[in-house]
Parts: structure tokens; C-alpha cells; sequence
């Protein structure tokens, strides 16, 4: 239900979504089934997963500047001394990439911190 929301979301607003905290709204919009099945209602807030949540409300802008941050900050495995920064940049990739495909929240587990760990290590 959350997946069907966020992409007829993103089909009627496909550049930069809705806005941040838009999702809820276009839950009531978009949804699938029923009021009466309270259930259903459980992960409107935060889509189920932040794919879900980035694609609803930043659209194109929102998944091209996270997929950026992932790929261009990247630290490669190379023959010289960074083999700590290599281990440690992937660990947080691999949390980075769970992140956007179950967890729904912006702030949930320090992921803004996670992001900052991510590009100061790649910048030291």
C-alpha cells in the first residue's frame, strides 16, 4: 500500500515530490483499501521504508542526491594506507543502503549521523 502511494505520488509530482512530511497526506490521497482497516494506517508516517518516503515526497531531486552522496563519496579500495577508512566507509554504505530499503524515518538509529560519518571520512 505504502509503494502504491509513494509512486502515484511521484507520477503527479515527479521533479521534486511534495515536500518533506508530505507522505501522511498522500497516504489519505492514494491508498488502496479502506478506512476501516485500521491496520493499514500503522506505517503512513514514515512509507515503509525511506525508498518509499524519498520518492514521495523529494521525487527525482530526492533519490539523484542520495544516490550522489552514496557513489561519490565512496571511498575505494586502493594499495595505500586507507584500508581502516575502506572498512569503515563500507560498513556505514552497507547501513545506508538498509536504510532506504526498510527503514522509513529521516532521523531513526543517527542516520543523519551516519551520512555526516560517511562524507567527513571520505573528506579525511
Amino acid at each position: 500500500n505504502n509503494y502504491y502511494v509513494a509512486i502515484n505520488n511521484f507520477l503527479d509530482h515527479p521533479l521534486f515530490g511534495t515536500g518533506i512530511g508530505s507522505h501522511y497526506y498522500a497516504h489519505d490521497r492514494y491508498r488502496l483499501f479502506s478506512k476501516k482497516l485500521w491496520w493499514i494506517d500503522l506505517n503512513k508516517d514514515d512509507a515503509n521504508s525511506l525508498f518509499n518516503r524519498l520518492i514521495s515526497e523529494t521525487g527525482l531531486f530526492g533519490i539523484m542526491l542520495y544516490s550522489l552522496l552514496l557513489i561519490r563519496y565512496n571511498i575505494k579500495k586502493s594499495r595505500e594506507d586507507n584500508t581502516n577508512k575502506w572498512i569503515i566507509s563500507n560498513a556505514i554504505l552497507v547501513l545506508l543502503l538498509i536504510n532506504i530499503v526498510r527503514q522509513g524515518h529521516y532521523v531513526a538509529y543517527g542516520f543523519p549521523a551516519f551520512i555526516l560519518m560517511y562524507y567527513y571520512l571520505y573528506k579525511s
